[in-house]
């Protein structure tokens, strides 16, 4: 999942480019844990 959402980040700057830089990484894991951190949230403000 992190490749892909680094892939579909990296192809917004140059779509012709190839790999993943470092910022699409970066923000591929930083939206990741914000989703897991929003699902934890919920979670423990439903119990």
């Amino acid at each position: 999942m992190h490749a892909r959402i680094a892939d579909g980040l990296s192809d917004l700057r140059d779509p012709k480019g190839t790999g993943h830089p470092f910022w699409a990484s970066a923000g591929a894991t930083l939206v990741l844990g914000s989703a897991a951190a929003l699902v934890l949230g919920v979670l423990s403000a439903a119990l």
